[in-house]
């Protein structure tokens, strides 16, 4: 006999809701690098939008969204995976050639087997991707 959606429903193991908070840099340099520990998709108003969970030594668990057109972009680029090492730093908005602004970043990017000390807080607080 088929199982219901209820039935299916029930069956579904809990997952509570994590610790991480959602980074939305203001200022030119704010940054956020370290450990990539979740990647989930989400729906909302503008579709279908990837959500990565960074474990920084300063911030914690950052969930990092990348809707805007740059980000998803360097992500259609750039496959990451869990475990792997992700820096990101806020440009603030710079002015295209067209002299349309949009938001941009820095990303670096470190394969979790290429990136040991990824997880660590840089020693440098001004360039968050200096080599330790």
């Amino acid at each position: 006999m088929a199982q219901t959606l209820r039935e299916r429903l029930m069956a579904t193991p809990y997952e509570p809701p994590t610790d991480a908070r959602r980074w939305m840099p203001e200022l030119p340099g704010e940054c956020v690098a370290g450990t990539v520990t979740d990647i989930k998709t989400i729906t909302g108003e503008y579709g279908a939008t990837q959500v990565v969970t960074i474990d920084d030594d300063a911030l914690g668990l950052s969930e990092v969204m990348f809707g805007r057109r740059v980000l998803q972009s360097w992500l259609e680029k750039h496959p990451v995976k869990v475990g792997d090492g992700l820096g990101i730093r806020y440009e603030g908005q710079v002015e295209a050639a067209s002299g349309n602004k949009y938001h941009d970043y820095t990303l670096r990017l470190e394969p979790a087997a290429q990136a040991p000390n990824h997880g660590k807080a840089p020693k440098d607080p001004k360039d968050p991707f200096e080599d330790e």
